[in-house]
């Protein structure tokens, strides 16, 4: 078959692809094996997604959680990695953007929230004062 000069195989993207992986290997290191200590440490009771905003929520916290998990591993070698800094700023301000979308989205009033929450508190101190 004639390819143009510049033609790049199969084979060529997985070479790049693997020198990607042994670069970033080098800074990160291996930070998606710590990733789900993280998250379930942040969930020690797991947690349930079943909407949209749900998903894209928690999305948007994996990657802040990525981020972060990536910075801790280069915290000591070159006084943090100021990439992963920098996306985690961009991604906080996404998650923002997120929580204050399906907030208003769903109509949560936040106040109301907070009562229920407040309540719930009291009956648990009410419950543990008993015993």
């Amino acid at each position: 078959m004639d390819f143009p000069k510049d033609h790049k195989t199969a084979l060529n993207f997985l070479e790049e692809a693997a020198k990607t992986y042994k670069e970033r290997n080098k800074v990160y290191g291996c930070n998606y094996y710590k990733f789900g200590q993280v998250m379930k440490l942040l969930f020690p009771n797991g947690l349930l997604l079943q909407t949209e905003g749900d998903f894209n929520r928690y999305a948007g916290l994996s990657a802040i959680v990525g981020k972060l998990c990536r910075y801790a591993n280069s915290f000591e070698q070159k006084c943090g990695h100021q990439d992963s800094m920098h996306d985690l700023g961009v991604y906080a301000f996404i998650q923002q953007e997120l929580d204050l979308y399906y907030r208003l989205k769903d109509r949560l009033d936040l106040d109301e929230m907070a009562e229920k929450d407040q309540k719930e508190m009291e009956e648990e101190r009410k419950k543990n004062d008993s015993l």
